[in-house]
Formats: C-alpha cells, structure tokens, sequence
C-alpha cells in the first residue's frame, strides 16, 4: 500500500475550455485576484466521482453547480487553484458554474456525465477491521485498478482477493482509517490508462474502521518502572503506547486473545491518560487517568540536623526518589536508597523548612519541617524590624522563639536614630517578668540602661553579648511569648539582629542504630534528680543538664540511668569507639582529687565498681584551672579498645548511665549538659 499524492496542475491538459464571465469582460485594476476557470476534469465523468477543478483564486469560491443539481457547499480545497467536488446522482449534460460573492463564473464548454461508466452499488460490511476482507459492488468493476480508502491508503489491483465486473473483494490495509472509500480506474499517480484525468468514484457512505479498545488496566497506582496490565480488545492493531509526560513505548506484549496487553511503565512516566497509537496513526485515549505511586515519608532523622551530616530517610518506595530539595531550594546528594530507607547528605548552605521528595514521574511529598544547624560561618538573624519610637511602658517586645537556638556567645545588635532635641535618649532591656527587671550586659557595665555614655552624641547602634546565662534567663521567660521588653525615652528603634558563628563543634551522628542515649527516641531515667530532660537545644533536639547543685558531699551521685531498656551492641571492640556531646554552659572550677564526672557501663548497683566499670571524662574539658567548653556543645572520643571493663561483643543489658561525684569539697556541676552517647565505626 502507498499513501497516494496529487498535484494540483495535473488536470491542466485534459478539457481544457474557454471560459466566460457574465459580467463585464473587460480587465480592470478592479479585476485582480478575480475568480478564473481554467479547466475541470475527468470529461466525461460518472454520478458519484470526484470533479476537479483548475483555476485562480478558487479559494473564494462559495459553490459549484452542476447542471441538474443543487449547488454544492461542500467543496475540497486544495490550494487557491484547484477545489474538488463530489458529482451528484442528478447531474446531467451542461455548463459548470462557480458563485464567488456576487459573481458568477460559468465554463465555456459543457460538463459531460458518462452514462456507461463506473457504477458503484453498495460495500459490505460497513464496519471493518485491519485484516478483514471488504466486499464493493457495482458495473464495470473490472476496470478497477485500485480501491482508495480515506486519508490516501490505497490497494493495488494485484492485492485483491477478487475481481470481476459486479464485484471486489479487498483486504482492509492496516493504516486504513475510518472515512471515504474509494475506487480509481487508474494506479498511477496523476493521470488515469489512456493519459486521461484518473476517474475517482466514492461511496456516499463511510467505512467504519475498528479501533482498539481500552477497558481497564492494574494495578492502579503503579509504581514507574512496574509492569502495567492493560485490558481490552482488538490489541493487534495497537503500534505504540504513549504514558503521561508524552513517554512512548514500543515494545509490549500482546496476549494471543489480542484482549491484554503488558507493558513496563517507563522509570519517568507521569500521571496521565494511557494513549494507543494505532498502525493507521489514529490515537486511542484510555477514559481514566493512570496514577503513579507516589513514596510515603515515615520518619527523617537526626532533626535538628547539621549541615553537611547524613539525613536518614524511612518510608515506603523511596526508591522512586531522583530528587531531593532541603529549604533554601537546595537540591541535595542521594548517598544511597532502598524501598524504605534513603540516606541523604544535608546540603551546607541548606535552610529550615520541610523536605521536599521528587521523583522521576514528578510526584512530590514532604517531610515534615526540618530544622538546619548551619555547619559553619557567620549566621545573620533578623528578629525585629521596624520604625518605632520607644517609651517608658511603649517598648519594643522581642519574642523567646527568636533566643532558643541561639548559641552563647552571639551578639545581639539594636540599630536606632536618636531623637533630634532629645538630650539624653536611653533604653532599658527589661526581663518580660513583674516589674520588668533590667537584664545586665557586662558591655553596660553589668547594667540594662543604654544610653550616650555607651553610643556617644551620634550613635546608631550597639553591640551586647549574649552570654549563656543571658540566653538562660530569656529562654525561662515567657510572656505571651515575650521574653524581653525594651523601653525608654528618645530613640526611635529601627532594627535588632543576632549575629553567631556557627561551627562543626559536635560530629554528626552517622549510625542511630548505635545511639545508647539521646534523649529523643533513646531515653534514660532520672534516677537521683539532679538533672532534667530540657526540650531542644541540643545538637540533635533534647538533651540532659545537671540543675542541682549541692549532692551529698563525696556521694556518688547518677544523672541519669536505665536498666530496662536494651541497647545497641557491638562486635570487635578494635573497630569502634564511644562519643559523647557535652556542653558545659559556663566554666566550672577543676575538681580536686580524683573526684569528677564519669561515664559508667553495665552497673549491677549504683556504686562504681559494683560489677562494671567508669569512664573518668572531666580530663577532656580541663583547660587550667577550669572545665570548659567555651559555652558550645563539643564531642568527645574514646576508643573502645581502651575501656577495659567494657566486654567485647559489648552488652545490652544491665545499669548505663552518667554518674558523678562532686567530691568533698563539693564542686558544683550545674549547667552541664550531655546528648548523644553513641558508638561509632572507627
């Protein structure tokens, strides 16, 4: 089969006639772009062909009337020279008129019917498929050289089944399309068997051709790269599916029923209609959109989360996951990734926020919100901006959420315009507690009162210090979630931000599997109760500090302690050491003796050596005279092949805990604080 093309001019040397316009034939300016009748053709023609027509500017044609019929309006342009019409069974002998707004074209020479020429009678059936044999029948059906059917597809007389004068029998070609169906005289393009116009006799009635279809398919959602069942019929005609995101595929299986079909979801398909495109280059559209699986996010830790640490992902089909975008729209790397787990590397210049999971069908789901401990360098937060002039019971309120995550140490700065003719403008940093008691900054000289002794006759600005014991006590103050309040008299306050230098002061933890405590989802109990659980804070959320600051003196005293609870153990000792994050809020003096703070494991009583062991960690933190940490939160690191009481595969059971003894004289251990004692792969 070949898809048949004509040229317009074809037809110029057959009839070819005078023409006439019954108008005035004189040629004026007015006359260009007129309607012309150069020639028309087959002549003769039988009732049902197809009459084309050559000429200029056929596009403004609006009818054509044949002698003996009604005009004709439904007219097939070609071009602006040459139109076709369908010759009505009415038509007889006469002159061809062609009506273009007011003007009427008619020919010079007669249109001719051929009374003995190619009759068509009827086809059957009027529903086919691809495969099947069609039946034409008519009168001098022998001189068929080719059956036409719409859209071009044709079949040469050498490929019919049969052939007599009454009766064609034909095979349906697979491109054909439902349409006209045609019979020609001639298999030549262009010019019929004696150099004559090629006759072209078409049926008033269509051929239906059947088309695949679709019934259902599953399962419903699909994971990408799944493999889809379709269901349906006449499946043999179908050449290629197209999935949502226009992904074409081509290669399928078609059950020998040719009712299913089972095809692999492209790995990028996305939600859409399933659509067939059929030999015969007709698209089949499914009624019900296909749904993609779209992964399931259960939990993500460690959050908060440090910059540049391992982010865990659990969940379902995370590996349809191609994407990953923290907050900041910072697109991050997938360091690995199974069906429930994905490991992720937090991006350093990553911001607050949820989560945001892509895959490569362009489903999206988010975590829930996801807090970012900037790995390093100078963070810049705004936590009031404005334009307005304080007074005494006016002030400036600034919220406690803005100080929880502050690190001491950062500097808080109050950008302000003093107010011309004021002669002595000031403030008060107030606690937002009765009777709002000064907060005192040691750059103002251990007072709440700034004014020009510390900003001068110009001053804009000032810088004050959040010390640890500033952000304690803002952080135990909240009042309608206010936690200080900043009054005065001649300043109008413009802006207050808090700048810090974050560090990688505590190593990320790699591994929760191996977390003995964390005080989030690994707990302890306060045994003695010289500590509290504080919420947030710590490097990865909760976190243990010791607040009572006189045991019994030279008592061993536990922190906090579990012995229910199993715990993670390790095999070859060699391989692995212990970490631990500890903060010490403020500089506490060196215990004397061999009194300090010690880590103990597997403790069948409360008393070391009672059956395990102790860790002594408070040479880790003397720096002089003092243990310290410089007001941060740092890791300390042993190698497990160094703690000799601890067994090798190291035990689940039995008492763990921190433990201390002040000594005698007591030393006072408030403000230290402890999160994450881990064992780590070396």
């Amino acid at each position: 089969m070949k898809n048949l093309k004509y040229k317009a001019y074809a037809l110029l040397f057959v009839c070819l006639m005078m023409f006439t316009v019954l108008l005035d034939s004189c040629k004026t300016e007015e006359d260009k772009g007129a309607v012309e009748l150069l020639s028309f053709g087959p002549c003769p023609i039988p009732r049902g062909a197809e009459l084309r027509i050559i000429g200029l500017n056929l596009d403004k044609v609006e009818s054509v009337t044949l002698p003996g019929a009604d005009a004709i309006t439904d007219i097939k342009r070609l071009s602006k020279s040459e139109i076709r019409v369908t010759v009505p069974k009415t038509a007889v002998n006469g002159k061809i008129v062609l009506k273009a707004g007011k003007k009427e074209i008619t020919s010079l020479s007669n249109f001719g019917i051929d009374e003995k020429g190619i009759k068509l009678k009827t086809f059957s059936p009027k529903t086919a498929k691809a495969g099947d044999v069609i039946k034409i029948e008519g009168d001098y059906l022998d001189f068929i050289q080719a059956v036409v059917f719409y859209d071009g597809v044709y079949v040469l007389k050498d490929n019919f089944v049969s052939q007599s004068r009454e009766l064609i029998e034909v095979i349906v070609p697979l491109k054909a399309k439902t349409g006209e169906l045609t019979v020609s005289n001639t298999k030549e393009i262009g010019t019929g068997p004696t150099g004559t116009v090629p006759v072209w006799v078409i049926f008033e009635e269509e051929l239906n051709v059947v088309l695949p279809t679709i019934t259902s398919f599953s399962p419903v959602p699909i994971r990408a790269g799944a493999e889809l069942t379709i269901t349906g019929k006449d499946f043999e005609l179908v050449e290629k599916i197209t999935f949502g995101g226009k992904k074409e595929v081509a290669s399928f299986a078609v059950n020998e029923a040719k009712t299913s079909i089972k095809v692999t979801v492209p790995v990028d398909a996305k939600d859409g209609n399933v659509i067939f495109t059929t030999f015969s280059d007709v698209l089949v559209v499914s009624k019900e959109a296909l749904e993609l699986v779209v992964p399931t996010i259960t939990s993500i830790s460690p959050n908060p989360v440090k910059a540049g640490e391992i982010l865990t992902v659990t969940g379902l089909d995370l590996d349809l996951i191609s994407k990953v975008t923290f907050g900041g729209n910072r697109d991050a790397v997938i360091q690995e990734k199974t069906a429930t787990q994905m490991k992720v590397e937090v991006p350093e210049s990553a911001k607050d926020g949820k989560v945001i999971f892509t895959t490569l069908a362009d489903k999206k789901v988010e975590s829930v919100e996801l807090k970012i401990i900037p790995k390093g360098g100078i963070i810049v937060t705004t936590i009031w901006e404005g334009s307005k002039q304080i007074g005494w019971g006016n002030p400036v309120s600034l919220k406690r959420s803005d100080f929880v995550d502050v690190p001491a140490g950062a500097v808080m700065t109050i950008y302000f315009e003093q107010v011309a003719g004021n002669t002595w403008p000031q403030a008060q940093l107030c606690q937002a507690v009765t009777g709002w008691p000064q907060v005192k900054f040691a750059e103002l000289n251990n007072n709440g009162t700034i004014d020009r002794n510390f900003f001068g006759n110009n001053g804009t600005s000032i810088e004050l210090v959040l010390t640890r014991e500033i952000l304690d006590l803002l952080l135990a103050t909240n009042d309608n979630g206010n936690c200080m309040h900043i009054q005065g008299d001649g300043m109008i306050f413009k802006k207050i931000i808090i700048t810090s230098i974050s560090g990688p002061t505590t190593d990320p933890v790699k591994d929760p599997a191996l977390v003995i405590f964390d005080f989030d989802t690994k707990g302890a109990d306060l045994w003695d109760k010289i500590g509290q659980i504080v919420e947030g804070g710590g490097p990865s959320g909760k976190y243990y500090e010791i607040t009572d600051a006189a045991p019994v003196n030279g008592t061993w005293k536990w922190l906090f302690a579990d012995n229910w609870r199993p715990r993670p153990t390790i095999t070859d000792k060699s391989k692995y050491v212990l970490k631990i994050d500890i903060c010490l809020k403020k500089d506490i003096a060196a215990p004397t003796g061999s009194w300090g703070v010690q880590i103990q494991f597997n403790m069948a009583d409360k008393v070391a050596g009672g059956g395990g062991g102790t860790l002594n960690i408070h040479p880790l933190l003397q720096e002089g005279g003092v243990l310290t940490t410089g007001g941060k939160w740092i890791t300390l690191t042993f190698p497990l092949e160094t703690i000799s009481f601890l067994g090798d595969p190291t035990p689940t059971g039995g008492d763990w805990g921190l433990i201390s003894n002040q000594g005698s004289p007591i030393h006072n251990y408030v403000g230290l604080c402890v999160d994450n004692i881990r064992y780590e792969l070396k």
